[in-house]
């Protein structure tokens, strides 16, 4: 389940300062998630991050420990799932600005 691709889309994901429309843009620019998790400042502001976020994003995840966040979420009971995951809600889906993450603790009821 947690493929290399995954686990970039995570932890970009988990990045405080990322948005669903900052993670759209990262995920349509880079080829695939590890690159956008590895982008350098000017790639990332590029694609109109800032540069203080920018900033932000490469010093937290210097100190990030993907493993750490997998480890949190099978602790809890949560649940990832991205927007391409066959088993995201359709109600979100279709929604006119749709996260492209959603964590769920428990079971998913019909959205």
């Amino acid at each position: 389940m947690w493929s290399p691709d995954r686990i970039a889309r995570l932890c970009l994901a988990s990045f405080p300062g990322f948005g669903s429309r900052t993670l759209r843009k990262l995920w349509t620019v880079f080829p695939n998630p590890q690159a956008a998790w590895l982008a350098s400042l000017s790639q990332l502001t590029s694609v109109g991050v800032t540069e203080k976020v920018a900033t932000r994003f490469i010093s937290w995840r210097a100190k990030a420990e993907p493993t750490a966040f997998i480890e949190n979420l099978i602790r809890e009971n949560i649940s990832v799932l991205f927007k391409d995951d066959p088993e995201f809600p359709l109600a979100f889906k279709h929604s006119s600005d749709p996260p492209e993450i959603l964590f769920v603790r428990g079971t998913l009821r019909d959205v």
